[in-house]
């Protein structure tokens, strides 16, 4: 049971480690907080969506998103742009300076990640990646309280 508690206190840092470099980032980088972050990186890896779509994302209400995408396109990060099959409907999207500044931080990102598995044989890197896949699923079945 002791490997389980330090494996859990591992992926926890890991956790933490990761927030703390997003929230510099979100700081330093681009004057916004959390969420707003949250959203930019959202729109980065998974490309332009609707409004409603990324408050599912976020789990915020379509009055936060709103607002949310209201401050970011003030910001110059993002653009409100006609959905291709549906008239009704808007995407947001990152903005070109934005899709590079985040690519930047994500990249620094994957650097460190990059040297940490350089060690690494094939066997350890499928283990790892095993297990990485099934805890980020995990997390993402859970709900709060």
């Amino acid at each position: 049971m002791g490997d389980d508690h330090e494996l859990t206190r591992a992926v926890r840092e890991v956790v933490l480690a990761s927030e703390r470099y997003r929230l510099g980032v979100a700081r330093q980088e681009f004057g916004v907080g959390a969420i707003e972050m949250m959203a930019l990186a959202h729109l980065f890896m998974e490309g332009p969506r609707t409004p409603g779509e990324l408050g599912r994302r976020l789990h915020i209400t379509s009055a936060s998103v709103t607002e949310l995408v209201d401050r970011l396109e003030r910001a110059g990060s993002v653009r409100r742009v006609p959905h291709a099959t549906d008239r009704r409907k808007v995407l947001v999207e990152l903005t070109d300076h934005a899709r590079e500044r985040v690519g930047r931080s994500f990249d620094r990102y994957a650097g460190a990640t990059t040297d940490c598995v350089a060690g690494l044989d094939d066997g350890e890197r499928a283990v790892v990646l095993r297990f990485l896949t099934s805890v980020a699923a995990a997390y993402d079945a859970i709900t709060p309280a």
